[in-house]
């Protein structure tokens, strides 16, 4: 899987997969993989900037060859690149507008170090670059094959359920509910800016010239809307990248006054519970309709004011408790950014058409009530299906695991097996933003124990509390278990304290983890390293989830591991988010009638797998 962004090449940084691993160490495996030969055609077609050695690496894996060109590499969620991304070509399969599947032979990409994959959720493999300048560029690249032109479609989901889409190549394009219905009809075009500052810029920019808030023009500084020619900065970018839309600060606080002034007059304004956010208030006398709540609707007018994007109240504002609400924009110094950046918040459940042949882009916005919005097509599934599922991430690269739909029995084989046998059932626990999040799963941690004793905790940390914060989540996007910076180090300090005496510590060669050691005298069983095993009791002390070695522990060289939870200050945000190394191997039952959800405990105490699933499929 790849994230998609707006202007990369097309990178693959998967640490799992592409780079002799500091994660899992493993390493991408493909016979058909052709890393590019110093001062070759492929090398200029890239513009490639520099040749080199395998220098950095024991011994020659993709990503690291000799005599290789490269080019710089980029990872915008954390605003960070490289200069020694290698060039190569590989096979790649991909699916195309109207259903066709097309494989492209000779598809270039780049391969890069794994610290550039930081804050890719759990389970993608790279970053898909879609920019309209590089040659490396989905679009681009495709765009050779006569079937295909230089046009894409985005639509960013709104449900946690789904990862939306791109339509490749041109329209129409369409979805399902439950009718075919062509969603790239009636569009609002207006034209994609070239940036031609600084360095010419892969990012898509496009005129925004005024703004109106219940069809009033906010008054702006008029000079912020355009780019600069010298320097680049100002005007508006889109971005799938940045949750929330940005305005510089002068822009913001105007749009911040006009929407105040034309809100509802019953609706009371309150201090912002967090920071990120400006305005807030009280949504208690808020109407909820089919396209949000019920708030003034902002419109960002294009390059003529007959051409304007609007934005209703399910993009322009998010709720953040109960019976609170905030404007859903960023106001920020943006002396050298561009003054307005259009983030995914605002992005989501409209489609935009990228026509890059024609330099411009169409705009179309369907609400989360929609007729044809994603989650609503999600809620006409086949009435035969309970509402149960369960989920086995897998830890191999060649398998990504299996969701069991409906009710139990669940096999894998090793020869047949139900592994949804015997499982620890717990509670769903209720927080008083499930309305606001609903695909959210949170469970009772009640203590942990490493080694058979109790881990002395904040007991308070380990609830939610009103505000929705604190207490235990269960997520499948981020890739290691964090713990709210206080529980952190006492777990350290009590996994060390349990650890063989022989077992000598060293300082963590990266800074996600906090407790690393020599793996030399680490025995390995069929759980994994022999570590302390760690238990996250739930509602009473005879109901916990067990976790081994496998789980608790990760290789990140030869000879060391590091325990594999991440310390983070969570004030704001769960105390304890359970994550996908922790979930790999391990079935866990979701039972939404009863409201409660069952884990496995490593399926390898079975002497089994989730991947086992696969062969399983296939017999």
């Amino acid at each position: 899987m790849f994230m998609s962004s707006t202007t990369n090449n097309l990178i693959s940084s998967n640490h799992q997969r592409c780079i002799n691993s500091t994660i899992h160490y493993r390493s991408y495996k493909s016979s058909t993989y052709k890393p590019a030969v110093c001062n070759a055609t492929l090398c200029s077609f890239a513009k490639s900037h520099a040749c080199g050695d395998c220098i950095f690496k024991p011994q020659l894996q993709p990503g690291c060859n000799n005599n290789t060109c490269y080019i710089w590499g980029e990872n915008p969620l954390i605003n960070s690149y490289m200069d020694r991304a290698e060039i190569a070509e590989d096979i790649l399969a991909i699916g195309s507008t109207p259903g066709v599947r097309i494989t492209w032979q000779r598809f270039i990409f780049t391969c890069v170090e794994s610290y550039l994959s930081r804050r890719l959720a759990n389970g993608v493999t790279g970053i898909a670059g879609f920019g309209h300048e590089s040659p490396l560029s989905i679009p681009n690249q495709l765009a050779l094959d006569p079937t295909l032109n230089k046009k894409f479609g985005l639509c960013l989901s709104s449900s946690t359920r789904s990862r939306g889409v791109i339509f490749i190549g041109s329209g129409p394009y369409y979805v399902y509910n439950p009718k075919k219905i062509n969603i790239s009809k009636d569009l609002v075009y207006t034209k994609v800016i070239t940036n031609r500052g600084f360095l010419l810029s892969e990012e898509y920019y496009i005129q925004v010239s005024s703004i109106r808030i219940a069809g009033q023009d906010v008054p702006l500084n008029r000079t912020l809307l355009s780019i600069n020619k010298n320097n680049g900065v100002g005007g508006t970018k889109i971005s799938s990248t940045i949750p929330f839309t940005i305005l510089h600060t002068s822009i913001y606080d105007a749009v911040k006054i006009a929407f105040i002034k034309a809100l509802p007059k019953n609706a009371t304004l309150i201090e912002p519970p967090m920071k990120r956010f400006g305005v807030c208030f009280s949504s208690k006398n808020i109407r909820h309709t089919n396209i949000g709540p019920d708030v003034p609707v902002i419109d960002f007018v294009l390059h003529k004011p007959s051409a304007f994007w609007r934005i209703y109240g399910v993009n322009s504002v998010v709720q953040v408790k109960k019976d609170v609400m905030c404007l859903a924009f960023v106001g920020r110094d943006q002396t050298w950014e561009p003054s307005i950046v259009i983030g995914g918040y605002q992005l989501e459940e409209n489609l935009l058409v990228f026509d890059l042949p024609r330099k411009k882009i169409g705009i179309a916005g369907f609400g989360h009530n929609s007729t044809i919005s994603i989650p609503n097509q999600l809620a006409s599934l086949d009435s035969k299906f309970t509402r149960k599922f369960g989920i086995c991430l897998s830890s191999s690269t060649r398998s990504s695991g299996v969701i069991f739909i409906g009710s139990s029995p669940y096999y894998v084989y090793n020869p047949m097996i139900d592994i949804s046998k015997n499982l620890i059932y717990t509670p769903l626990v209720g927080n008083p933003m499930d309305w606001l999040t609903p695909m959210e799963y949170h469970v009772n941690v009640s203590s942990i124990r490493i080694a058979g004793k109790d881990v002395p905790l904040n007991k308070t940390l380990l609830s939610i509390n009103d505000q929705g914060h604190g207490g235990t989540r269960i997520s499948t996007t981020i890739p290691f278990t964090i713990l709210h910076t206080s529980i952190y180090e006492v777990v350290k300090t009590a996994f060390i304290n349990a650890l063989p005496k022989n077992v000598t510590m060293v300082d963590p060669p990266m800074k996600r983890f906090g407790a690393c050691f020599s793996s030399k005298n680490i025995r390995i069983t069929n759980v994994g390293p022999d570590v302390p095993v760690i238990d996250f009791v739930f509602h009473k002390k005879s109901a916990f989830w067990r976790i081994y070695g496998a789980n608790s522990v990760v290789q990140v060289s030869k000879d060391i591991m590091c325990l594999a939870f991440v310390g983070r200050d969570q004030t704001w945000e769960p105390s304890i988010v359970i994550g996908g190394y922790q979930l790999e191997e391990n079935l866990l039952v979701f039972d939404l009638p009863h409201k409660k959800i069952g884990f496995s405990s490593s399926l390898k105490l079975q002497q089994t797998s989730c991947s086992k699933y696969d062969r399983a499929s296939k017999s």
